[in-house]
């Protein structure tokens, strides 16, 4: 029973670090698009952490993206159009998420997932099985001790 116990609260304690990881590249990733640049372009940014707020594809069946780049339909509206969107998987996710991406894939719109480097080659294997590595533009996250930042690099 206590082996149970104690199996189970480190279970929680994996979980709750990678969501913070997960959380951290999403917020970081999303501040990389400047509010300047995003006003320029008439663009808003919407992030699905801890809510869905914001979905790609069909509203029958909505997809929900841990970041969404899109273009109001006038400047005050809360509809518009997805110009881009990310979704962050951690170490511990893409096992459990990977069938999910060819349906990002195929929203008709550009995808980046985001991974971390460690993982590149698992998750390329894995975008060639689903048949979408055309359609995903890939990038890879890591974390820099020094800088205390998670810096990105584009992978394709």
């Amino acid at each position: 029973m206590a082996e149970d116990t104690f199996s189970k609260a480190l279970q929680n304690l994996l979980n709750s670090l990678d969501k913070t990881e997960h959380d951290n590249v999403v917020r970081t990733s999303a501040a990389s698009y400047t509010q300047e640049k995003l006003n320029q372009l008439g663009l808003k940014i919407d992030t699905n952490i801890d809510t869905n707020k914001r979905f790609v594809g069909d509203a029958s069946n909505p997809l929900y993206p841990d970041i969404i780049v899109w273009k109001p339909d006038f400047p005050s509206s809360t509809k518009g159009k997805t110009v881009v969107f990310e979704k962050v998987e951690t170490r511990n996710s893409i096992d459990r998420n990977w069938l999910e991406w060819s349906k990002f894939a195929n929203v008709g719109v550009i995808f980046t997932l985001i991974v971390p480097a460690s993982e590149v080659e698992n998750v390329k294997g894995k975008l060639n099985i689903l048949g979408v590595t055309s359609k995903v533009r890939l990038q890879t996250y890591t974390y820099n001790d020094q800088t205390k930042q998670y810096e990105f690099q584009n992978i394709t």
